[in-house]
């Protein structure tokens, strides 16, 4: 079963992901490439990479072992704001994607928090 968990932001009027965790492998038959495993994958892997090397970002990432990615968002420039809310969109978009084409093989849980002073 892959599982995402993605905790977005509310302030502002805007929801960006203050954090994303994500993990599991699935293939139906051993050796072979499972879809939604690699379009997850895809997905949170160049996520990862986005928001890694943009400025105006800090983030934790944690990408340790196979089948685990943890990302947090722990500040974000307000220039970079907007950008920030584009890739968030494109990456829940793929994922609730997922969700209803692999429901089976797929779950997201997402909670709602508001940051104060953000």
């Amino acid at each position: 079963m892959l599982t995402v968990q993605v905790v977005l932001s509310e302030d502002s009027g805007c929801h960006q992901i203050v954090s994303l965790e994500a993990e599991g492998h699935f293939s139906t038959i051993p050796g072979n490439v499972s879809v939604p495993c690699a379009a997850m994958s895809a997905l949170i892997r160049t996520y990862g990479r986005q928001i890694e090397s943009h400025p105006g970002l800090t983030v934790k990432i944690n990408a340790d072992k196979a089948g685990f990615f943890r990302a947090e968002i722990e500040s974000i420039d307000p220039d970079g704001r907007d950008w920030y809310s584009g890739i968030c969109d494109f990456l829940l978009c793929g994922l609730g994607d997922l969700m209803r084409d692999y429901p089976h093989e797929f779950t997201m849980r997402l909670k709602r928090r508001r940051i104060h002073g953000s």
